[in-house]
Parts: C-alpha cells; structure tokens; sequence
C-alpha cells in the first residue's frame, strides 16, 4: 500500500531531545579500538548500541547528506521527520528534501483520501519554501479529482522544474472532469516533463493526449503511450531542444505537428508501432542527433520524400520489415533525412537501393552495420554495398562516401565473398586523402586480424 498518511508519520517523534542525544555521545567518549573490535566479533549485547552510537555522533550536515541521498519513494521525508526529535529538526532544515516529491494515487474514491493526498501535496510545497520541485505524480485508479486535491496537484505541476506522470488510464478528451487537465496549465518553471502512459489499447480503443503545454523554460519532453496529438499553432513549448516519443500510432500530421511544436528541436527517439507517415513536408534546420525505430512499420515513398534534415549529424535507424523497402524509398530517404550526416547506425538488412543510397552521404565518417538476418550472406545487396564503397567511380574518380573512417560490422560472417570484398575495401581506401582507419567486424576473428594488418590498426 502506498496510501501516506502524511499527519501521523509527521507528529510521531522520539522523546530524545538533541540535548539528551549530545550528552549521551559525550558520555560515551571517542570510539575506541575495542569497542571496533566488539562490533567486528559481531557481540550480540553490543553490536546494536555501538551501531546506535554510531548514528547519534552523525553530525548535522552528514545526516543532511544521507537524508537528500534517500531513494524519492512516497512519503519518505515524512518517515524521516517522525523518526526522532533530532532528525524532525534535520529534515524540516532541508527544503530540498521536500523539493521531492512522489506521490501514488492508488486510492481517491472518497473525499477523506483526496483530503489527505491533498494535504501531503501541501506539506511538501510549504516546506519546499522558495525551492523548484522534482514532482512525479501516479494516478491509475478510477474517478476524479476533488477542487482541493485538484488545486493541490495544479500547484505542484505550476512549482515544479521536472514532473513526470505516470497512468494506466486512458486519456479523454471528451471529458469534462479530466483529471489531467492540469498538463495545460501555465507551468513557468518547468525544464523537463516525462508522461508514460502503462496500458495497452487495441486500434480502436486509442485516445491520444492532445498536447498544449504552456511551459516557455522546457527543454527536454518523453512520452510514451498509444497516441499524441500535437496542436501546431501552439508554441507555448517553442524552447525543447530533446524530445523523445514512444508510440503505438502517429497519424500523418504529427510528425510535422512535432517539429512546428518544437522548432528548436535537437535530438529526437521516435520509436513507433507502425508505419512512419508524413502528409507534409518535415523540415528542421536544428535537428542534430536522431533515433527511429520502428519494430512493426516501415517508409514509404511520400514520407521518404517528405523528410528534410539539412543539420543532422548523427542517425541510427531501425526498421525490422526492411525487405519491404523499395530502392527508390531507400534512395530518396537516404538522400533527404541522413544525406549530411557524420555518423550513421543502420539496424536493418541491407536492400536494393542501399548501395546508390549511402552513396549521397558525403560527410559520413562512421559506419555501423546491423544485421537482422543472422548471419551476413553473399547475396547480392551486402557484396554490392562493399564493391561500391571499395571502388572509384570510373568516369569521374570520385569516392563514395569520401571522408569514411571507420566502418562496423555486427552480424556472423564467415568466410565467404562478402567477405573478400572486405579486405579489397580496406587495401583500396587506406591510400586515401582520409584514409579508412578501422574496419570491426563480429565474431570472425581471422577476418579482424587481416583487416588489422592491412590497416595498421592493431587489435585492442
């Protein structure tokens, strides 16, 4: 049960005074070799009074210390401050020990449970004083929330600088009586927000959470859940540099909606349960570092066409049905959302099209190669891959991907063509202007140490 009542652990306290506890340490006198020793033996009579010995010579600062290092679990600094006078007196000195709050509505269907809930809520903002909160808030039990628990938990949200929500409920835009409409409130302090939403909907149970945050300072934002709607003539959250979005279903418009929310946009995870879909363009001048993974989806041609990241200087992508791609999707996506990348992770099986796709990628100097088909075969897509990149363009004599450094392979391979194409890769780029500096490849160690000795990159 996590049920707190906040008022009994706050009023219970110890009959020890600081003054009694302060005499008694004197009275004891500096801990000696042979009291270390008794403790050591493990002495059933004295191991437990050295020990309580030890705690009551704590000075202040050191309790404060090991207060604030207290895993944040509900009610923990109400437990602290009805320990004994002395730690009462150490925690209410700590207002950042109040700053923490964590708070578990597993039960609120009658008004003496919401008054209590409340009631901790306030406590903790009192006693934070002037200090910014650390706030996450678990609410999955059926009905709603009184105005005095609804005022308490608005207060919180509006005082806190990190909040995360955690709910197995689903979210409803119909209702009146939300109990999370405090998520479109003025929150002027908050830097970074966290939602997860716990439950599994089936496609036609799905109720996104229609975003309109009002939080000017917001930098970071995680959402994980069924669905999420973004409203793009809101930019009450123009300020998140780091975005992370884990979702069953995007329809077409979030994905542009996102970047229009988040214009200063940074870094992006974007793992979804579908399709990737865009009705229009997607554009970000900003957009640095991203991660897409889509375990049970892929692209197709409009979306490939439709992404356009000019700054993006690290991807890794994951796309599990990659043999559904046609070369054309892979050209076109290559080509407009990773063609100026530095550092590239392909979590897919190499397809038509992939060779003439990474051949756009002129900046790239970091190669990473991840089979989903265990092991690396001779078919014809990895052995062109490896030709395109180990060979000048017979007409202009230009290097694909001329500023390649390293390149990773995971996946079994033995020896076998691809194999070859490999080392002939590696003794052809080690002349270059940038030269090819480490080839890695899994599990095949004649392989490595062959590459190793034509590269001069020996094995670490």
């Amino acid at each position: 049960m996590s049920s707190f009542n906040a008022g009994s652990a706050d009023a219970h306290a110890d009959a020890n005074s600081p003054r009694a506890l302060n005499a008694e340490a004197k009275r004891i006198g500096p801990w000696s070799a042979s009291q270390e020793a008794r403790v050591r033996a493990g002495a059933p009579q004295t191991v437990a009074r050295e020990k309580r010995n030890l705690i009551i010579r704590l000075p202040d600062e050191l309790l404060s210390a090991i207060f604030l290092a207290v895993p944040n679990a509900v009610g923990h600094a109400f437990a602290l401050a009805g320990t004994c006078r002395w730690w009462r007196a150490v925690a209410l000195s700590l207002p950042h020990l109040w700053a923490r709050v964590n708070c578990v509505l597993e039960d609120t269907a009658d008004a003496a449970a919401q008054g209590r809930w409340a009631g901790y809520l306030r406590t903790h903002l009192a006693r934070a004083g002037s200090i910014l909160l650390d706030a996450r808030l678990e609410y999955s039990c059926d009905g709603y929330f009184s105005g005095d628990l609804r005022a308490a938990v608005l207060a919180v949200w509006q005082r806190s600088e990190r909040f995360e929500l955690v709910t197995s409920l689903e979210f409803d835009r119909l209702t009146e009586d939300d109990p999370f409409d405090f998520l479109r409130a003025h929150a002027p302090h908050l830097v970074d927000l966290r939602v997860d939403q716990t439950m599994q909907l089936d496609s036609d149970d799905r109720a996104a959470l229609e975003l309109a945050l009002r939080a000017p300072k917001l930098k970071k934002f995680a959402f994980g859940g069924a669905m999420l709607v973004f409203d793009p003539d809101f930019d009450g959250a123009a300020a998140v540099m780091e975005a992370e979005v884990l979702v069953d279903f995007l329809d077409g418009d979030a994905l542009p909606d996102l970047f229009a929310c988040f214009p200063h946009l940074e870094k992006l995870h974007l793992f979804m349960s579908c399709d990737l879909l865009a009705n229009s363009v997607v554009h970000s001048d900003r957009l640095l570092a991203m991660r897409l993974q889509l375990p049970s989806g892929t692209i197709n041609q409009t979306t490939a066409d439709t992404l356009r990241f000019p700054s993006l200087l690290a991807a890794y992508v994951h796309i599990m049905e990659s043999h559904t791609l046609k070369p054309d999707v892979i050209r076109s996506f290559m080509s407009n959302a990773l063609g100026n990348v530095l550092m590239l992770h392909l979590h897919f099986d190499l397809v038509p099209g992939f060779a003439e796709g990474i051949a756009v990628c002129t900046r790239l100097r970091h190669l990473v190669l991840r089979s989903i088909l265990i092991p690396i075969t001779d078919a014809d897509e990895p052995v062109a891959l490896v030709e395109a990149l180990g060979s000048a363009d017979r007409l202009t004599g230009s290097w694909p991907c001329p500023q390649l450094e390293t390149i990773t392979i995971h996946g079994k391979m033995t020896e076998s063509v691809f194999a070859q194409k490999l080392v002939a890769l590696a003794e052809a780029r080690r002349a270059l202007t940038v030269p090819i500096s480490r080839i890695e490849v899994e599990g095949f160690d004649a392989l490595q140490n062959r590459l190793n000795e034509i590269l001069g990159s020996g094995a670490e």
